[in-house]
């Protein structure tokens, strides 16, 4: 188990220039919501702006490698991410698709306990307020609370996540994001995308990785990094994290992914 901090956060551009004194090329694993692009209140609208697509092709174009990896389904990322070259980490890395067109992870497809449970959650959920959203997922079930309005958003999400737990059948776990209550099935996580990649991609295998996330889910993937690695947390206030590096904002990790990709 890695032992956790609070790091202090750190300008990007001076972060980058941290890298530039170290590997002339890396693997960049970068969350998508959060960390890349902002939160939206419909989650289907969170694509990355321009800027944000400018600094991963940038890093693309340096030689390094890129993962975009999320919670999300592999079919939305690339449907946000349509560049060539890059690599997809989806459903906290139960798919995964390289720019060479391997899968060195593949999709858990015994989806009729995460129907069955869906079709719980909807019913049970059934009297909530617009704004609330159940998303099917391949290796799980999402409710998304962040849509109702402020007021009553914190109790909303104490039922979502007592409907979670309720529904919950065996092989499920319940993982917390931002604003959103989660079932997965137990075995799935980011902490297998460093792994995946290095089993899908030689380059990969040789290439000090740098981690960017903001959530309990990246916390898996920032402690499975191996030394000379570097996780990046993105969160406005310090926190204990298995990361060693915090910026403070998607703006700030932009900037500082553009700024790698200029060195």
């Amino acid at each position: 188990m890695p032992r956790l901090t609070a790091p202090r956060a750190t300008p990007p551009l001076r972060l980058a220039r941290r890298l530039r004194a170290g590997a002339r090329r890396r693997g960049f694993v970068l969350d998508h919501d959060g960390t890349l692009v902002r939160f939206r209140r419909d989650p289907a609208l969170a694509f990355p702006s321009r800027r944000a697509r400018r600094a991963v092709e940038a890093l693309l174009r340096r030689g390094h490698r890129v993962c975009i990896a999320s919670g999300r389904p592999l079919s939305f990322l690339r449907e946000a991410w349509p560049l060539p070259g890059l690599d997809l980490a989806g459903s906290h890395g139960g798919e995964l698709a390289t720019a060479e067109g391997k899968a060195a992870v593949r999709p858990d497809r015994r989806g009729g306990a995460a129907r069955a449970m869906e079709r719980a959650l909807r019913r049970a959920l059934r009297s909530c307020p617009a704004g609330l959203r159940v998303e099917r997922k391949p290796a799980g079930v999402a409710v998304h609370v962040r849509g109702i309005p402020a007021r009553g958003r914190f109790v909303w999400l104490g039922r979502a996540r007592a409907a979670v737990a309720a529904a919950l059948p065996p092989g499920f776990e319940l993982i917390e994001g931002s604003w959103v209550i989660e079932a997965r099935r137990h075995g799935t996580h980011k902490g297998r995308i460093p792994a995946g990649l290095r089993r899908a991609s030689r380059s990969w295998r040789v290439l000090p990785v740098v981690a960017v996330g903001d959530d309990r889910t990246d916390e898996d993937l920032f402690a499975a990094l191996r030394p000379g690695d570097l996780g990046v947390l993105v969160s406005r206030a310090p926190r204990a994290t298995a990361a060693r590096a915090r910026l403070r904002s998607p703006g700030d990790a932009v900037r500082f992914l553009a700024a790698a990709g200029r060195s």
